[in-house]
């Protein structure tokens, strides 16, 4: 199964879409050869299907004559689930055309409400700050704390949250002491 890249949902930076163009290249029975570039239009459709953008090519910004970039907007991507892109690659050599599609997973929550496997962002939803925890389950869980920025592995802080959680109790404790 292939890893979908995933995004935090309203993040605060911009995302960057990078893409390769079209190309034709023939020549006639004269020596005579063209050799062209070109892009089509990206459809870019929210989790529930709906479009959310058509990017025209116009608006790509040229990486060379191979290919591409387009930049979304920080908070674009504003919905949570897998945001798909699709576009129509042709190959006018052959003759084929098919259409070439890719998802981006959108990730994060808009509750208090945390599911199995979801992921709080700092950058987005809420809660972006966690605080009185009560958890309750209607079913057995374990509760694994763990945190990844950008790119790599996704490192466990239970056992900073257990020590942070510990000197809170001894601080309250001494302050009651002292009353």
């Amino acid at each position: 199964m292939e890893d979908i890249p995933s995004l935090c949902v309203n993040s605060a930076s911009t995302t960057t879409l990078y893409g390769s163009n079209n190309w034709l290249y023939e020549c006639d029975q004269y020596g005579w050869c063209d050799e062209y570039w070109w892009a089509n239009p990206i459809t870019v459709k929210r989790p529930d299907g709906s479009v959310a953008l058509v990017i025209d090519p116009a608006n790509l910004s040229a990486e060379g004559s191979w290919n591409f970039t387009y930049v979304f907007p920080a908070g674009f991507f504003n919905v949570v689930g897998n945001w798909s892109f699709s576009y129509l690659s042709q190959d006018y050599c052959s003759g084929n055309s098919y259409t070439i599609g890719f998802d981006l997973k959108v990730v994060g929550t808009y509750s208090n409400s945390i599911g199995s496997n979801e992921v709080i962002c700092n950058v987005g939803g809420t809660p972006q700050n966690i605080v009185d925890i009560s958890l309750s389950s209607n079913s057995a869980y374990t509760i694994n704390w763990q945190s990844k920025t950008g790119a790599g592995s996704w490192n466990s802080i239970s056992e900073l949250i257990q020590h942070l959680t510990n000197q809170l109790i001894l601080i309250r404790q001494h302050h009651i002491e002292d009353f």
